[in-house]
């Protein structure tokens, strides 16, 4: 997505996964004030509402599951993130 304005500046890059990263973000964000930071957030909802970006997969697990949490983000897989909720004991409300 390089070449579009704000987003050129901070090197965001969409992967073929319709994943992104951001590179050199805490330079640039510096030194562009809120308007400019305004531009790229705009931008990227704009790219997550046509749906070249995606948001990551997150899977939740119950704290009391927290070693099954840990395992999971051992596999390879880009992108996904893992939660412990910690207002659930093992699929019961705490």
């Amino acid at each position: 997505m390089k070449g579009q304005g704000p987003l050129e500046t901070v090197g965001l890059g969409v992967y073929g996964n319709k994943d992104f990263g951001w590179e050199g973000t805490t330079t640039w964000a510096a030194a562009q004030g809120p308007t400019g930071r305004a531009a790229v957030l705009d931008k990227v909802v704009e790219l997550y509402r046509s749906g070249v970006l995606q948001p990551p997969v997150v899977q939740a697990f119950p704290l009391g599951r927290w070693r099954d949490a840990f395992e999971t983000l051992s596999t390879p897989h880009r992108g996904r993130k893992v939660v412990l909720d910690c207002q659930v004991e093992d699929g019961v409300e705490a």
